[in-house]
């Protein structure tokens, strides 16, 4: 796409690099793109007209509208107009919850709430992702540091309610089943990885945790920042490692309970490595 390169070298991102955002105009589209840990967490919006460059679209504006975030962003549908962007600063427990419409940033809120994305001693801690289900549990994975869920309100932009499922472990994949009550989170160490399945039917601290099951378990993948797992369009679960195998992992019934949910390791193999940015984000 013209005019596109410098948006591609922002957002090197290992997790949630980059969002599109269709306008309100029939060939409009907003790029969000985030840049990844070791620069300046930078947040750009750039937009895209799709009449141009005989409709393969050119990048026509970029601006830059915040700094100083983790890699942690997903987008979610204003019940008004627009969206709400969520992101993370860098060194405290703020979120950042954006309404934008049409690359117009309507409102911003901040919520204090939850663990800090602490740098510590180097800048993996503020690496990860976030989930959002349809009943409005924000997911927070964060890469060599936690696992925490909270509510997101889509009419405020206010996120509460912070219950911390786990810490002192890396986890930096996750997704829920497409029937939004499960939730599967990767994690792992230099010699393997695994899967483990959590019941989010009941917000209850205690319910959750009761609930953990490792569902499975892949010797030869290692859970690097680069992992994700996806929903395909079969309503199965794809998860990849970034490098060491050419393989994806598959979760063939995600909304069953329990071990019911098969998870075929290293199930589909390619001729070459697969990591995050060949997935779509849900």
């Amino acid at each position: 796409m013209k005019n596109s390169s410098n948006q591609i070298e922002n957002f090197v991102s290992t997790s949630q690099g980059a969002l599109v955002v269709k306008g309100s105009g029939e060939n409009k589209y907003y790029l969000f793109s985030l840049e990844w840990a070791n620069s300046e967490g930078n947040l750009f919006i750039s937009e895209i007209d799709m009449t141009l460059d005989s409709e393969n679209g050119e990048v026509v504006s970029s601006r830059r509208i915040g700094v100083g975030f983790t890699e942690h962003m997903i987008s979610v549908r204003h019940p008004c107009k627009g969206v709400w962007l969520i992101l993370h600063q860098r060194d405290n427990n703020s979120f950042v919850a954006l309404h934008v419409y049409d690359g117009i940033i309507l409102s911003s809120v901040k919520s204090n709430i939850g663990e800090v994305h602490s740098l510590n001693s180097n800048y993996l801690k503020w690496m990860g992702s976030f989930f959002l289900n349809k009943n409005n549990i924000l997911v927070n994975l964060n890469f060599f540091g936690f696992f925490e869920i909270l509510h997101f309100d889509p009419f405020s932009g206010n996120i509460s309610n912070p219950l911390l499922i786990d810490s002192g472990n890396p986890y930096i994949s996750g997704s829920f089943s497409p029937n939004d009550s499960i939730f599967y989170a990767a994690s792992g160490d230099l010699k393997s990885s695994w899967i483990d399945q959590y019941d989010f039917r009941h917000y209850d601290i205690n319910a959750i945790k009761d609930s953990k099951t490792k569902v499975g378990a892949i010797s030869n993948q290692i859970l690097v920042p680069s992992s994700k797992m996806a929903i395909g369009k079969d309503r199965k679960i794809y998860y990849t490692s970034g490098y060491k195998n050419k393989s994806l992992t598959v979760i063939s019934n995600p909304d069953k309970i329990g071990m019911g949910c098969q998870v075929n390791e290293l199930a589909i193999s390619n001729d070459f490595y697969i990591s995050n940015k060949a997935f779509p984000t849900p």
